[in-house]
């Protein structure tokens, strides 16, 4: 559901995907959101991107994923100006604290996909999350993960991250078994 028009969306990713909408509206139709996780030696790293027309702006190397969604709007907001009147400000994806960035149904999803592919792939895995206004909606937010040295690629998509992540564990399930099997061996 919505916010009402000038209520701060609930949650830092749906005033995310609000701003976007507000991009959508008023920059560039092809505004998207992309955020990237990856393993690495030293831990999970995030990156973000926000693209709109011939703008790109982008930070990567965050420890969680909160960080990395606050630096990109910090970065967006010190060089554009994004809502036309103050007054449409209130959609902007700031003051957000760590744990108020997604819905526990999301992040539980999220984190059991990310705790599942550091087990069966370690540190050879990425997975990707791009948001796209959309007219229809199972197209909205689009996942892929990436293993293998990229020679196993699965995707889904979904209104939502939550159902898009759920639809890419069950299309990654035969793989995480696979993947999971080979490197006890």
């Amino acid at each position: 559901m919505a916010p009402a028009e000038g209520t701060s969306p609930a949650t830092g990713i749906a005033a995310w995907q609000a701003t976007l909408g507000y991009i959508h509206a008023h920059h560039a139709p092809d505004a998207m959101l992309e955020i990237r996780v990856a393993m690495r030696q030293n831990g999970l790293r995030w990156a973000a991107v926000v693209r709109w027309g011939e703008i790109a702006e982008c930070v990567s190397d965050c420890l969680t994923l909160p960080d990395s969604l606050h630096q990109l709007w910090d970065v967006v907001d010190a060089h554009h100006i994004i809502f036309e009147e103050p007054s449409h400000g209130w959609r902007a994806p700031a003051g957000y604290e760590p744990h108020n960035w997604l819905d526990l149904p999301t992040l539980d999803i999220l984190h059991r996909f990310l705790w599942t592919a550091r087990s069966a792939f370690r540190e050879d895995w990425q997975l990707y999350i791009f948001y796209r206004v959309a007219d229809v909606p199972h197209t909205r937010v689009r996942v892929r993960l990436l293993a293998d040295q990229h020679r196993l690629v699965v995707g889904a998509s979904g209104p939502t991250i939550m159902q898009a992540m759920r639809h890419l564990f069950r299309n990654a399930a035969d793989s995480f078994a696979l993947y999971s099997v080979s490197n006890e061996l």
